[in-house]
């Protein structure tokens, strides 16, 4: 309950303004900003109409006893906003208060540029509470361009993908998540796929698609939607001209150039299959495109 030792100094404080800023000077040594008059304001900081505070995301990290000892807000900022800081220290501030546990603000920032910035964003907006976002830009993130080792390797590797847009080691990035995600079990890979790949440009999308023809995984359908299925049967059809042309190769069945561009170019798996069996017999690759060879070989066999 309020009592004369709680009221008095506020009612100093109240019909004369002035004492505060005369306080911090005295006892902090503060600079305030320049001003010309002081006045006395409502101590009600309830807002009549509260305003949304929405972040990007939050995180809430329990011990083994299921209590709550630490939260993480993460923001994802893709390029300088003046106001900004402000609605970060409310953030902060209000889920403080919620969860009665610290919290640490993760700012995302893609680019340099934003990451300069909001590491500077918090410094000077508060007296007598550091506030610091913690900023991951470029400079904090490797390049994740070969496989890593260890429990965080594919969330590294997945944020350098999320982060290092304009590097010129972007292809072996990429070309290292899509190996990591063919170590995943189907269903993991493929909830990888669905939130990281729709974000790729066509440069980004190209590199997928050249890794990925020697054997297409379930998660590329996330790249090449409803091309997944065509471009699975080129990748086993290109796998079964491969066989052909080395088993005729193993047999010293010379090829011409029409006859390996033919085999190459070939995407009928019932075709390759019969291909396949006649190159086992042949002496000649010109019979085994012959129909009647086939029938030939059948018999022989």
């Amino acid at each position: 309950m309020p009592n004369f030792k709680h009221e008095t100094p506020l009612r100093v404080f109240q019909t004369k303004p002035a004492v505060a800023g005369a306080l911090l000077r005295m006892a902090f040594g503060k600079h305030l900003p320049d001003f010309a008059t002081v006045e006395p304001s409502s101590e009600a900081l309830t807002d009549v109409r509260p305003v949304e505070l929405n972040c990007d995301s939050v995180q809430i990290c329990r011990d083994t006893e299921g209590e709550i000892v630490f939260a993480v807000i993460i923001e994802v900022q893709n390029r300088p906003a003046v106001d900004k800081p402000y609605g970060w220290i409310a953030y902060m501030a209000n889920l403080e208060r919620r969860l009665k546990c610290n919290v640490a603000l993760l700012v995302f920032c893609p680019d340099r540029r934003t990451a300069a910035w909001a590491k500077n964003a918090g410094c000077d907006r508060l007296w007598g509470l550091e506030f610091f976002p913690q900023v991951v830009g470029p400079e904090e993130v490797p390049e994740a361009r070969n496989r890593r080792e260890g429990p965080y390797a594919l969330a590294e590797t997945v944020v350098s993908v999320l982060i290092h847009h304009d590097s010129p080691w972007r292809p072996q990035i990429i070309e290292t998540l899509e190996a990591e995600l063919r170590e995943l079990s189907q269903e993991e890979a493929i909830e990888y796929a669905n939130e990281i790949f729709p974000s790729f440009d066509e440069a980004d999308s190209e590199t997928i698609r050249m890794v990925m023809m020697p054997e297409v995984y379930p998660f590329h359908r996330a790249l090449v939607g409803d091309s997944y299925e065509t471009i699975k049967a080129e990748g086993k059809a290109e796998r079964e001209a491969n066989l052909v042309l080395r088993l005729l190769t193993n047999r010293s069945v010379a090829v011409t150039d029409d006859q390996r561009e033919r085999i190459e170019s070939c995407t009928d798996l019932d075709q390759l299959d019969e291909w396949f069996d006649r190159a086992m017999v042949v002496t000649d690759a010109a019979e085994m495109f012959d129909q009647s060879s086939g029938e030939a070989a059948a018999e022989k066999s």
